[in-house]
């Protein structure tokens, strides 16, 4: 039970409050007779590859990384309620950012549509329901009304059933 349970929620802890490196950027300077120099820049793949393996989690930042624009974005939500002069505009420029658009979207679906899923699939069940107890309530009657073959001792004889009228 430990394993299955307190260990995942343990690694997801871990993991949320490490950020991934930087790549190592390498500068190099080129220059030919004709062209001039040029500066390009690359990826140092043995560098990055040496800082990855020295701390495989990333960089420790603790709970700063939630503060971020992809997260709360807490600075951004602060200047959007100081420049705005509605609630409208307010939630308007507010659902503009990743993690309440996504929040929105979210309580959007699980508030609305999936009571409308539930809902519709109820009134199907039930005509569906409706269909078949009308079918088997349609074959009775008939069964009643109609003559039917009934085996009796090998041979097959018609039984005239009457319905009895109270």
């Amino acid at each position: 039970m430990l394993l299955f349970i307190a260990l995942p929620i343990v690694s997801v802890v871990l993991q949320s409050i490490h950020a991934p490196h930087p790549a190592v950027l390498v500068e190099v300077e080129t220059c030919t007779p004709l062209v001039g120099c040029t500066t390009e820049t690359s990826i140092d793949q043995d560098a990055t590859a040496d800082l990855r393996a020295a701390k495989p989690l990333g960089r420790f930042v603790g709970l700063e990384i939630f503060k971020d624009r992809g997260h709360l974005a807490l600075s951004e939500v602060k200047e959007i309620w100081g420049n705005t002069s509605s609630f409208g505009e307010f939630f308007s420029r507010l659902t503009n950012l990743p993690f309440y658009r996504a929040m929105y979207f979210t309580l959007t679906f699980t508030f609305i549509v999936t009571p409308l899923v539930v809902i519709v699939g109820f009134l199907v069940a039930l005509n569906v329901n409706a269909k078949v107890q009308s079918a088997i309530e349609k074959k009775s009657s008939s069964t009643l009304k109609l003559p039917h073959k009934v085996q009796i001792k090998g041979k097959a004889d018609m039984i005239n059933q009457k319905i009895a009228n109270t």
